[in-house]
């Protein structure tokens, strides 16, 4: 439909939610995604030479677009890894496993770059953040934007973990200290999620990855399978992601 249309357009609703679908789909595959491009970002130049349309605040709670403008962007990193992924499995990882890796260490210094410039109030979220003294209680955008935070962090130490995996499918070699911690991460980040609500949707791709990396831990196991056990009608904040295309 989107092809019939004329092609993905990032103003329209149908591509921006395509586009999650597709991404985050082509990660759990290993397929990478259907529609080639970064054709989500919003773009800069019209094809018809009119102005771009004034910036919406959307979702009302994301103050500054600071999480819809930041996750768009790592999903450039995650389609990324999906196409790795794909490549690694085809000819090209089977003949040249160099290549792979060269372009695996590339897409890992990027992504890592592009965290460390991204704003102190979703890269440096504490995990216990709903737990810490405020003057004053959150209000429901705050809330809504923090708890969207936290599900960008945690997508962010998945796409760690994935790139990690395609490098060790087999986990032949010594868990990376980095792994560790992104493993680490998303835990902390579900255990302090209140249960019964459905917040555990924001960071499944977290708690897949994090299952995938885990061997022999119990407790970690018993948490993500409960955690991804959640009961998805239950939701009050299903549209956190959702919203923000």
């Amino acid at each position: 439909m989107i092809l019939f249309r004329g092609g993905p357009k990032s103003g329209e609703y149908l591509t921006r939610f395509f586009s999650f679908l597709d991404v985050s789909g082509s990660l759990s595959s290993g397929a990478g995604p259907l529609l080639e491009g970064n054709y989500w970002l919003e773009d800069t130049n019209p094809a018809d030479g009119s102005d771009r349309p004034k910036k919406l605040q959307w979702p009302y709670y994301d103050d500054g677009n600071v999480m819809a403008d930041h996750f768009r962007q790592l999903m450039i990193f995650m389609a990324q890894l999906s196409r790795l992924s794909a490549d690694s499995m085809g000819e090209l990882g089977i003949h040249h496993p160099d290549i792979i890796v060269r372009r695996a260490y590339k897409i890992h210094d990027d992504l890592l770059a592009w965290w460390q410039r991204c704003p102190p109030e979703l890269r440096d979220q504490s995990n216990d953040w709903r737990r810490q003294s405020r003057p004053r209680k959150l209000t429901v955008p705050e809330t809504l934007e923090e708890e969207a935070f936290s599900s960008t962090k945690s997508c962010m130490q998945g796409c760690i973990i994935y790139l990690n995996h395609i490098l060790d499918p087999f986990g032949r070699g010594p868990q990376k200290l980095e792994v560790i911690e992104a493993i680490k991460d998303i835990l902390e980040i579900a255990r302090e999620i209140p249960e019964g609500y459905g917040l555990e949707m924001g960071i499944y791709w977290g708690l897949f990855m994090a299952g995938v990396a885990i061997f022999n831990d119990v407790v970690a196991e018993d948490l993500i399978r409960r955690s991804m056990k959640a009961d998805s009608n239950s939701s009050i904040y299903v549209r956190i992601h959702l919203d923000s295309f």
